[in-house]
């Protein structure tokens, strides 16, 4: 889905392959969308405003790559990929796409970001453990997020039992959080004062800025989350009500609400050589299980439990009506 969030309404829908999950911008203005459930990945020309209902093949290039490209980062003429189904971080040549060495990760390297100095953070949610360029610290349960501050302050979130753990640039620890409400996203904004916190369990965001922690009810499963470029407003998608929140972080509060259809899933704020818009890549309903191309996020399925109960009372609530 593609939006400019002036003119919600004039959204449009692009046809993908199954299992659209992250995207990234390149430095060209295209984006890369991860496609773990057809093991490939899709390119998107997004760069003239007037796109047609109808993309051009050109427009949507589809690369197959096979395992289960997950995470997405670009750092120059690379595209870096987490692919847990091997336990690393591919590469590949942006433009040509050939693949080069790949980079030993933890067990079920899930999402990763670039620090100031060009390293990776890559969280492994299998082993509880944070890659941080050639250091592996451990980190609390099932670390499903990670987000990097312009001054190389690194945070991961624990998806089962809600800790944020921060790091400085050294990997030393600067602070713990208990947040609950399983923080699935975490992001933070340009300046890197203010870090974003998406608690899918508890329908809020968790805001963290100047050492003080507060939460922003938004409803719904929050998931994907993208700042303004001037850092006043966050966006926030609903997995489970196909809609993005815009929060006003000065007041702290929702200030609109527009749907966007079927899952928003990640967002992305493009660079100024695509435009005012933004992007989200939306999940299909029925493949919104709690689940990346097949496999739970936690083998005992407790990172579940909360999406099941959803679902539950949704088939309960349809049986009462058919009484």
């Amino acid at each position: 889905m593609v939006a400019d969030t002036a003119h919600p309404g004039d959204a449009r829908r692009i046809p993908l392959p199954d299992g659209p999950h992250e995207v990234v911008a390149l430095t060209d203005g295209r984006v890369v969308v991860s496609l773990a459930q057809s093991a490939a990945l899709a390119v998107l020309d997004l760069r003239r405003g007037d796109l047609p209902d109808g993309l051009r093949d050109e427009q949507v290039q589809t690369l197959p790559i096979g395992g289960t490209p997950h995470g997405l980062a670009v750092a120059g003429d690379t595209l870096y990929v987490t692919d847990r189904s091997v336990g690393a971080v591919r590469r590949f040549a942006i433009g040509t796409w050939e693949e080069h060495t790949s980079v030993a990760t933890g067990a079920w390297p899930h999402i990763l970001a670039l620090t100031p100095d060009g390293s990776l953070a890559i969280a492994n949610a299998a082993d509880d453990t944070l890659t941080l360029g050639d250091r592996t610290l451990p980190v609390s349960h099932v670390p499903e997020s990670v987000a990097v501050a312009s001054d190389g302050r690194v945070a991961t979130g624990r998806s089962v039992g809600g800790t944020l753990d921060v790091f400085d640039a050294a990997g030393a620890t600067t602070g713990r959080y208990e947040l609950g409400g399983r923080p699935v996203r975490l992001l933070y904004d340009a300046r890197g004062r203010v870090l974003a916190a998406a608690l899918s369990a508890s329908g809020a965001v968790a805001i963290l800025a100047d050492g003080e922690l507060r939460r922003i009810p938004v409803g719904g499963v929050p998931d994907g989350l993208a700042f303004s470029p001037d850092g006043r407003w966050l966006y926030v998608g609903d997995m489970f009500g196909g809609a993005v929140s815009v929060i006003d972080l000065d007041r702290s509060r929702v200030v609109q609400r527009f749907p966007v259809g079927r899952s928003a899933g990640a967002l992305l704020v493009p660079p100024p050589a695509i435009g005012s818009q933004w992007d989200s890549v939306g999940r299909g309903r029925g493949r919104i299980v709690c689940d990346n191309g097949g496999t739970p996020y936690s083998a005992d399925g407790t990172a579940c439990a909360h999406r099941r109960r959803l679902r539950d009372r949704r088939r309960i609530s349809a049986a009462r009506l058919r009484r």
